[in-house]
């Protein structure tokens, strides 16, 4: 409180001789004893909160300043509440920098730590450590198994890591781990390809083995970045790029850094188009093997120009969308105007939308499928939905009622990119599908030996089993049509068949060019011979 020509506590008593009900006063840097006893004797509560040296400080100054006759009835009520509060206040701060999982210190812990080390002057390693198959256990074997597997982890994390590292978890299954004094950057990958092959194998949940793999992001104090934070982002940058290589470890270096900075460039890039609407869709038809020319779907693809006409891969813009939450008002666009435009083609050509995982997770996709297809229009039997393995890996009390919701729309629903990952028998067996569109890996593969087509033969027949319909996707070579073709699939789609187009020229591929080329009811073995392959992949795109 400052008033002019006078000291705050006499200001304060003079302006507050009348006060009534409790007043709290807050006494910054108490240099002297005489000032908290003129406010104990104000009838004020006084409680310090700081390092327990300046606690214990102002007690001894305030034991100074007052007589001795009453010293024992102030003094030691406060040294007690201090106590008690200062106790309080650790376990708080335990608590709040702990990850109650494991015991390991958390994110907010590690942000602490690293401040330290990089004002330390010492060269230091960031090792961000990313286990897999902790999204499985969860859905097969439940949270319970999942949090054993996760508790397990940081064990063996530890007993690999020794006491000279630092370990923190960062949440789900990413951990990171600070190795202390290293000399250079080769050292650093050394004791990451050590920590990744200890950490790798099978581990034992519930008397069922799980085999993991682990990838680690390396960055490297100072070389890597000039901030703790800085250093944090460059690790976990380093870390999906093992992932996307699909590598044990990667140093986070100076391609890396370039690439940080062009994503960093295209998502402030990415805001203004959305804000712009700077977007538009293109249509690939999907054919109906079994009637010649017909086309039985169309696939709604997001395109974005940037502003200097450059075209931006949607496999650039689609992960930073993802990202940033942008996926959410960009997939509710892309879905109406989907919608808006099918409406205007023959009514037998259905249309095909992908939904995002994170449009799943974070917005309510049956509302947003409803107010769709009831502003535009469209029979709810004409939309397909697609989905990845990466939406129905995800909480399935959460998934499988919203994918029954739109089933009760009479919506239909496709598993894209089937047979690229581990667990899609199990998908189509656990969640109403009726589509599985697959893998163009899984097509590629097939071609080269026995083993591969058989894989790719077994899961055509276990769909159709299952009363899907097979959708053969990323198709280019007459070869893979004819092999797609002899094991029965349903529909096809592919360069070789048709790029994507224009809304315009879907109803025009429908209409006039495709029954001329294609005529209705040619044999299924006649389909790699017709001439309109050549026509529609060239001239009408």
């Amino acid at each position: 409180m400052l008033i002019p020509g006078q000291a705050g506590l006499h200001g304060m008593f003079r302006f507050l001789p009348n006060r009534r009900g409790p007043l709290a006063l807050f006494v910054l840097l108490v240099a002297a004893g005489t000032v908290v006893v003129s406010v104990l004797t104000a009838g004020f509560v006084y409680w310090t909160v700081g390092p327990e040296s300046y606690t214990w400080k102002h007690h001894l100054l305030i034991a100074a300043a007052i007589p001795s006759v009453v010293a024992p009835l102030v003094i030691f009520p406060l040294v007690s509440l201090a106590s008690r509060l200062h106790a309080t206040s650790e376990r708080l701060r335990a608590f709040a920098f702990t990850d109650q999982l494991t015991g390991l210190p958390n994110v907010y812990a590690l942000h602490g730590h690293l401040e330290r080390e990089t004002k330390a002057g010492k060269d230091f390693a960031l090792h961000y450590v990313d286990i897999d198959k902790l999204k499985e256990v969860n859905n097969t074997l439940g949270h319970d198994a999942g949090d054993h597997f996760i508790q397990s982890t940081a064990k063996r994390l530890e007993e690999i890591a020794g006491e000279s590292c630092y370990l923190a978890r960062m949440g789900g299954d990413e951990f990171a781990v600070v190795q202390m004094n290293v000399s250079s950057a080769d050292e650093a990958q050394i004791f990451a390809r050590q920590l990744a092959r200890d950490l790798s194998g099978s581990i034992g949940i519930r008397d069922t083995t799980v085999t993991i793999s682990v990838h680690i992001g390396i960055a490297m104090w100072p070389k890597s970045a000039v901030t703790a934070r800085e250093l944090l982002k460059a690790a976990h940058l380093a870390m999906h790029r093992a992932c996307e290589a699909d590598v044990q470890s990667q140093l986070f270096d100076d391609d890396l850094r370039y690439r940080a900075e062009h994503n960093r460039r295209l998502e402030q890039r990415l805001a203004l188009a959305v804000r712009n609407r700077d977007f538009t869709l293109a249509f690939q038809p999907i054919y109906d093997s079994r009637v010649p020319g017909r086309i039985a779907s169309v696939e709604a693809l997001l395109r974005w120009e940037d502003a200097d006409s450059s075209p931006v891969s949607p496999g650039e813009f689609i992960p930073i969308a993802e990202r940033t939450g942008q996926i959410l008002e960009l997939g509710e666009w892309a879905l109406h105007e989907a919608c808006r435009q099918a409406r205007r083609w023959p009514n037998q050509i259905s249309l095909a939308v992908n939904i995002s995982a994170v449009q799943f997770l974070k917005s309510d996709i049956p509302k947003l499928v409803r107010s769709a297809l009831k502003e535009t229009g469209l029979p709810a039997d004409r939309l397909t939905l697609e989905i990845t393995e990466s939406v129905l890996i995800g909480d399935v009390s959460v998934i499988g009622p919203q994918l029954d919701k739109l089933h009760a729309l009479g919506v239909k629903l496709a598993l894209d990119d089937f047979g690229s990952g581990y667990c899609g028998i199990n998908y189509i067996r656990q969640f109403n599908v009726d589509k599985v569109k697959i893998d163009k890996t899984l097509i590629d593969e097939a071609l080269k030996g026995p083993r591969a087509f058989n894989i790719l033969s077994g899961v055509c027949r276990i769909a159709h089993d299952c009363g899907l319909v097979i959708v053969a996707e990323g198709l280019d070579s007459i070869e893979k049509l004819k092999m797609v073709n002899d094991l029965g699939v349903d529909e096809v789609q592919g360069y070789l068949l048709s790029r994507p187009v224009s809304a315009s020229e879907i109803t025009t591929l429908s209409q006039a060019i495709l029954p001329r080329l294609w005529p209705s009811g040619a044999p299924r073995d006649a389909i790699s011979d017709a001439p309109w392959f050549s026509l529609a992949a060239s001239g009408r795109r």
